[in-house]
């Protein structure tokens, strides 16, 4: 293209033909999309500088007070804090862990299944095995504890030891917040519920008045990690004669077997009864709901994959239309 042309009074095409004797110049446009990866990868390696400059802390060194694997396929960590000042830890909500003889660099998050209290500095998780970090905590878990039967009962390895980053308020905090809620938890999905739970069974809140828990698991094992937790809290309010303050429903999906459930659950009724097989009739469920609390707030929280968050949302998105106002919160993963 010609640079200028200035000055010049041009009475036809052919003029400026001659004009612009300098041949053609093209040019790429400059390119500026390597910025935006980069920005991303900056604050990573922020995230990574950081953490490692305060890995040495003690705010952030747990060693385990409680290891122990459970049935399917889970691990029970329960956590001692270094650090003699107090951790304010609410209900619901989740930290980042990291294991130094697994990886150093990997931070992965999990809820919270039991908070400390005034008697002790100590949390509680809950870690089910999916993945290369869980599946090798779980591994050396089960080494541990073959180890320790070898010998007796004498545990021949010293308490393992983990970074500790949160707790991170989540969704899941504000349950106790709300008069009526329903809480579906899909394996261990179940664990943002344990800790209203577990808070539940210690005192006497008021709030919420009105609890429904649906449960789903496709091995009867992982229903063992809480069981008992559960039948307690119901015992609880039939004792304080309020049956309908807890109502539960635990949903077997795969490979149903009574005889397994009367194997597992024999004494406890309570859970036997509320044992349904294959997953839920979410019609059902809301259609129950909006019948219970017509002109009712419910607030309906969820824990577990993407299709679930997907289907429980439009279920309540299409009751909100019966008269009920469900308000929907979710955690998800996989």
């Amino acid at each position: 293209m010609c640079d200028s042309v200035d000055n010049v009074t041009l009475h036809s095409n052919d003029d400026l033909m001659v004009l612009c004797a300098e041949p053609a110049r093209f040019a790429a446009p400059v390119k500026h999309a390597w910025i935006w990866p980069l920005i991303g990868l900056l604050i990573y390696l922020v995230d990574i500088s950081y953490r490692h400059l305060t890995s040495h802390s003690r705010r952030y060194r747990v060693i385990t007070e409680q290891c122990y694997a459970m049935t399917g396929q889970a691990v029970h960590l329960r956590l001692q804090f270094l650090r003699k000042s107090k951790i304010k830890v609410l209900p619901g909500q989740y930290v980042l862990l990291q294991c130094p003889l697994i990886s150093t660099l990997e931070w992965h998050p999990f809820t919270i299944t039991e908070i400390p209290t005034d008697s002790n500095n100590n949390l509680t998780l809950t870690i089910k095995a999916r993945g290369d970090w869980t599946e090798e905590l779980y591994e050396r878990v089960v080494q541990r504890e073959q180890f320790r039967r070898n010998l007796g009962g004498v545990d021949p390895y010293r308490r393992m030891e983990f970074l500790l980053d949160g707790p991170y308020p989540s969704v899941m905090s504000t349950m106790m917040d709300y008069k009526r809620i329903l809480f579906i938890g899909a394996g261990v999905g179940i664990t943002p519920f344990v800790t209203i739970m577990k808070l539940l069974l210690r005192s006497n809140v008021e709030s919420p008045a009105r609890i429904h828990l649906i449960w789903i698991a496709r091995n009867l094992e992982t229903f063992l990690w809480f069981t008992d937790e559960i039948a307690r809290l119901q015992e609880k309010y039939w004792a304080q004669n309020k049956p309908d303050r807890f109502r539960v429903k635990l949903h077997w999906t795969q490979n149903y077997d009574e005889m397994l459930v009367e194997e597992c659950f024999g004494d406890m009724l309570a859970i036997k009864s509320r044992m349904h097989r294959g997953r839920p009739n979410w019609n059902d469920v809301f259609l129950d709901l909006v019948t219970l609390y017509p002109k009712k707030l419910v607030s309906v929280f969820s824990c577990g994959p993407k299709e679930l968050t997907k289907e429980i949302r439009a279920k309540c998105k299409e009751y909100s239309r019966h008269g009920c106002t469900l308000n929907y919160f979710h955690e998800g993963f996989g």
